[in-house]
């Protein structure tokens, strides 16, 4: 993937004067904290709800909220913090993310250039209309595994694992110790 990649995130401005924020979302002109009027930010303080629900070689992460400048790098450091192997593939669930800024773009795709070197993957699933749309039009879309529902993400994940690919189960796969059937 490489500056590729990277080039896609840059080009996220012309897709969202394209497809535009999801209806509803407006940016609160309040008076931040700093002190610098006229500033977007959030009208929740909270940040993202994150949670995740591990698997043998793969962990699902469900996010809740807008990704965007505000709330890129709790989702990065989350995503790095449940990663347990280096070759673990990660299932990002977006069902509850309505908004993805290029910060967010960004994180995913930083994530899914890691975890292919690494032997994993990066998997989107059920990815709400305004953030598909980001995907498409910036053509994140060919560097990330989109899947419709988080089910056919852990099926697709389990596929390759029965072409030979090792989950991360090793000794603990049912009649075996170390890998050997026991004598």
């Amino acid at each position: 993937m490489g500056w590729a990649t990277l080039a896609v995130a840059d080009r996220y401005h012309e897709a969202l004067a394209q497809v535009g924020p999801p209806e509803g979302h407006v940016p609160s002109m309040t008076k931040p904290a700093d002190g610098r009027p006229g500033r977007p930010e959030r009208a929740d303080s909270a940040g993202l709800a994150l949670s995740h629900q591990r698997f043998p070689g793969m962990t699902v992460i469900a996010v809740d909220g807008e990704v965007d400048i505000t709330t890129h790098e709790q989702l990065r450091a989350y995503m790095a913090a449940q990663r347990r192997h280096p070759h673990e593939h990660l299932i990002i669930d977006l069902s509850q993310v309505t908004f993805m800024d290029s910060c967010g773009l960004r994180v995913l795709l930083l994530a899914a250039m890691d975890s292919r070197r690494d032997g994993g993957a990066v998997h989107l699933a059920a990815v709400h209309p305004t953030p598909a749309r980001l995907l498409e039009v910036t053509g994140a879309e060919a560097h990330l595994s989109v899947h419709a529902t988080v089910e056919t993400a852990i099926k697709a994940i389990l596929a390759t694992f029965s072409d030979g690919c090792d989950p991360g189960w090793g000794d603990r796969r049912a009649g075996r110790a170390g890998g050997r059937r026991p004598g």
